[in-house]
């Protein structure tokens, strides 16, 4: 692509913003799409003339944001899901921080796996009431014990 150029439809579908782009992506990938999504961009030249459609391979991500400001982002990395720390306010060692690989909830022994592992242990937990969360986690080919406090009825 060039400056100027313009996305003008993805997988078909008419785009008029960035912003439409990811939603006709995830409407149109199938739901258990692993690893990476195929997509057709249609790209208009500065002129108006659409010039050409490209093919991309984009890599299937899974993003999880909580109230009180962590983020975490899985993907494939060899093969594997992995669920990394993207974004944390923490500044202890005891503390999530950017980058962490989390391997496995403490409190019931269990190992953060797939593209939705997270997601669907943090629903689980906090439906049952848990604001104290302990995770395992790899820091720069360390393991680590974190703790997190989460109330999800405010932002703390």
């Amino acid at each position: 692509m060039r400056a100027g150029n313009k996305i003008v439809s993805v997988n078909g579908v008419p785009v008029d913003s960035i912003g439409d782009i990811q939603k006709v992506v995830t409407a149109t990938a199938p739901i258990d799409t692993e690893g990476s999504i195929a997509v057709e961009l249609g790209v208009e030249d500065q002129l108006g003339k659409t010039a050409i459609v490209r093919s991309l391979d984009l890599p299937v991500v899974e993003n999880l944001a909580l109230l009180n400001g962590v983020q975490f982002q899985s993907r494939l990395e060899n093969g594997e899901w992995v669920t990394r720390v993207k974004a944390s306010p923490g500044t202890k060692p005891d503390e999530f921080q950017n980058g962490d690989a989390v391997v496995s909830y403490m409190t019931t022994n269990e190992a953060i796996q797939g593209r939705q592992g997270l997601h669907a242990l943090m629903r689980r937990e906090i439906a049952n009431g848990t604001s104290n969360f302990n995770f395992a986690v790899n820091r720069d080919g360390a393991m680590w014990l974190v703790t997190m406090y989460y109330n999800s009825a405010v932002v703390n």
